[in-house]
C-alpha cells in the first residue's frame, strides 16, 4: 500500500481511500466524528473541463500505458491548485509530469456547503492509453 487518504463527507461520513501502486484502488466509507453531523449538506466539486493529457513521446515510442492519481485543492472559483502526484504505476515513463500539466488545466464547479461555494480536495485519475 502506498497512500492512505481520508476525506470528510456530508451527513457524518468519512471516506478512507487506500491507493496502491497496482491498478486497483479501494475506498471505505465509515461514520465520521460527531462534529460532521452538524451544518448544511456539502455537495462535492465536479469537473466541468477535463483536458486530455499529452502523451509523453518516449512512452508513446515504447508503447507504454499507465495511470496517475493526482490530488489537488479546488478553490471557490473552480480553479485547482496544490497539485501532487499520489501514485503512479510507471514512475519513469514521463506520465507524472504530463498528468500534472493536464490537471493544471482542469476547471471545476466548486463544492458547496449549503448555497456557499467552499474549497475542497479532489482526486483525479488520469489515464494514458495508446490510441
Amino acid at each position: 500500500m502506498k497512500n492512505l487518504l481520508t476525506y470528510p463527507l456530508a451527513a457524518g461520513l468519512l471516506i478512507i481511500a487506500i491507493l496502491s501502486t497496482s491498478h486497483a484502488a479501494m475506498a471505505i466509507v465509515l461514520p465520521g466524528p460527531p462534529s460532521l453531523f452538524d451544518g448544511p449538506a456539502v455537495t462535492p466539486a465536479t469537473a466541468v473541463h477535463q483536458p486530455s493529457p499529452s502523451y509523453p513521446p518516449e512512452a508513446l515510442k515504447q508503447e507504454l500505458e499507465g495511470t496517475v492519481w493526482v490530488k489537488g485543492l479546488v478553490g471557490i472559483e473552480g480553479d485547482i491548485s496544490d497539485l501532487e502526484v499520489v501514485t503512479t504505476d510507471c514512475e519513469s515513463c514521463g506520465f507524472e509530469e504530463a498528468a500534472l500539466d493536464a490537471a493544471k488545466l482542469y476547471q471545476f464547479e466548486p463544492a458547496h456547503c449549503g448555497s456557499e461555494p467552499v474549497a475542497s480536495w479532489v482526486s483525479l485519475k488520469i489515464e494514458f492509453r495508446l490510441p
